[in-house]
């Protein structure tokens, strides 16, 4: 097949916006800078956390969190609840709260915690394992009210190195 010049605009022009930033999608990237540059998983003795980072400064020096999606309160060794993979209910109610939770640390925003969530999901395609990668999804829906984020929705899917 002969290569046309429109063709070849459109495939460079699909290439330049895959590798542009990525930022994590929903009604609340409206009102904040949710963009990242990488994805980490990092597993805890009860908890899987999902990092969405980039640099902090021009310098790359130091990491700002754009969002952390943790799912809490878990049996390990984690074990397949869909066949090969897992997901969570993250507005599941535990004892102490909700299993999932959302964080941000970002420098100079001073916004690092969220509203409780109505609804939300977290699932990886694959049991996550230290020194592997695993991909997967989430997302949320906040409770409606009168606070920042209240009623907005926040959702992505995922590939990155777990630790």
């Amino acid at each position: 097949m002969p290569v046309t010049r429109d063709l070849l605009w459109t495939v460079l022009a699909m290439s330049a916006t895959a590798c542009g930033p990525r930022s994590v999608q929903g009604s609340l990237s409206v009102l904040m800078d949710m963009r990242y540059q990488t994805v980490d998983i990092v597993l805890g003795s009860s908890d899987v956390t999902v990092r969405f980072v980039r640099p902090s400064n021009d310098q790359g020096q130091g990491e700002d969190l754009v969002l952390g999606v943790s799912s809490r309160e878990l049996t390990m060794p984690l074990t397949s609840t869909t066949g090969s993979g897992v997901s969570w209910d993250l507005a599941e109610p535990l004892g102490s709260g909700q299993r999932g939770s959302l964080s941000r640390n970002v420098l100079n925003d001073p916004r690092q915690t969220f509203p409780d969530l109505d609804r939300g999901d977290l699932t990886f395609e694959q049991i996550p394992v230290a020194g592997s990668s695993a991909t997967g999804h989430f997302s949320v829906t906040f409770v409606l009210g009168t606070e920042f984020g209240d009623g907005r929705t926040l959702y992505e899917s995922f590939s990155g190195a777990v630790r």
